[in-house]
């Protein structure tokens, strides 16, 4: 009997020779796989880079829209103008580097000197801050600003004010301290809306002084009640902030704190047309180390006083011509007789050894600036004995 070959082995062997045809004819085709591959790349490599193109810009975008939330940014917004003020002096001292010794601290002397409010009405200096209300500093619903941005605004506007008020008392290397903030909310600011914050000294006692910011923007289309702000300031001013003298377009310091306990109503306006959305008040001291310095010593060592008398033959102070307190503060302060180190000393505790009726700070504060001192006094501590009062609320 003839062998025969199992049905099964000549299955296997078919399947085999079938699969050793595919894998011919594989070969044969992978040539042409190589040449689509090739045409393909390139498409696979347009949509990445697109992809990566898109992705950059929207995060550009993001960045951009966030940029005063950004790491730093607030530092640099709030301490901004304390650097600008070292800046000048080193560019100035810069360029009297061949100047004589005596000559150049001469220099520099009237140069910081001239910072000073001279001859200023505490009460008529308003210190101007411009803030954009961009997608960061919106609620989480984009309806209107956030609250916690009021701060922020808050916070680069007090320094501002503070520095440019007080630049003599800055350079004695004595500090402020703030001791509490008090907000009321009277109306929404818009997304994308440019808006002002305005701050004025309110009041002060003994140790406390009271600094007033109300925060308004300009509708369009109103027109404003009294003539536009001039330009013209006792100090140095800035694209940012300007301090606006008080006669031009009278600011009621009463009206606005006034809003601060009363309840929501119909738009409150300012004199200029302006709309007030909110008012703030800081409580802040001055302080070397752990002394408390009283505010009426630093705003007559400032120059700050009351106007002149109405026969003393002029209308106001100056520079030129300076109040009696500026020249006492000076010669504290500015050699020959003075220097800073003395007025160090005369701010920590030296202005107790004035006698009662020889203290000049008091005499340039007195008459119409203690009289609303007192009025927005009365105010204005309400809040802080409400507050205080709150601690024993439980």
């Amino acid at each position: 009997m003839s062998p025969q070959t199992p049905r099964d082995a000549a299955s296997l062997l078919t399947q085999i020779f079938a699969i050793l045809t595919t894998l011919t004819r594989v070969q044969e085709l992978r040539p042409l796989y190589e040449q689509f591959h090739a045409l393909s790349m390139p498409s696979l490599s347009f949509r990445r880079s697109g992809f990566l193109f898109v992705f950059k810009y929207v995060a550009y975008i993001v960045l951009l829209v966030n940029a005063g939330s950004l790491p730093f940014v607030w530092h640099v917004r709030v301490f901004w103008p304390m650097a600008a003020v070292r800046i000048k002096h080193h560019v100035l001292r810069s360029r009297l580097i061949f100047t004589p010794k005596a000559e150049r601290a001469r220099i520099l002397t009237a140069w910081a000197e001239g910072l000073s409010p001279v001859g200023a009405n505490p009460f008529e200096m308003v210190t101007v801050y411009r803030r954009w209300a961009s997608i960061d500093d919106a609620d989480m619903f984009g309806l209107h600003l956030s609250n916690s941005s009021y701060a922020k605004a808050l916070d680069a506007i007090r320094l501002r004010g503070l520095i440019k008020s007080f630049p003599a008392y800055d350079r004695s290397g004595c500090q402020m301290a703030l001791g509490a903030t008090h907000y009321h909310f009277i109306r929404e600011i818009p997304p994308f809306v440019t808006y002002e914050v305005r701050s004025t000294i309110g009041s002060w006692d003994h140790k406390w002084m009271y600094l007033v910011a109300r925060y308004v923007t300009h509708p369009k289309g109103r027109k404003a009640k009294c003539s536009s702000p001039s330009q013209e300031t006792s100090t140095p001013s800035t694209p940012d902030d300007t301090a606006y003298p008080y006669h031009n377009c009278t600011t009621d310091v009463e009206k606005a704190v006034t809003a601060i306990v009363s309840g929501p109503r119909a738009p409150i306006l300012e004199p200029d047309g302006a709309i007030l959305h909110c008012v703030a008040v800081s409580q802040i001291c001055f302080k070397h180390g752990r002394i408390t310095i009283p505010p009426a010593v630093v705003l007559g060592a400032e120059g700050f006083t009351k106007p002149p008398f109405p026969d003393s033959g002029f209308s106001s102070y100056s520079r030129t011509n300076p109040p009696p307190n500026w020249v006492k503060s000076q010669a504290i302060r500015v050699a020959p007789v003075g220097s800073m180190s003395k007025f160090r000393a005369f701010l920590k505790g030296g202005w107790r050894d004035v006698p009662e009726g020889e203290r000049w700070w008091e005499e340039a504060l007195d008459g119409p600036i203690e009289e609303k001192r007192q009025a927005n006094l009365e105010i204005l501590e309400s809040l802080k004995l409400g507050l205080e009062g709150a601690r024993s609320m439980y």
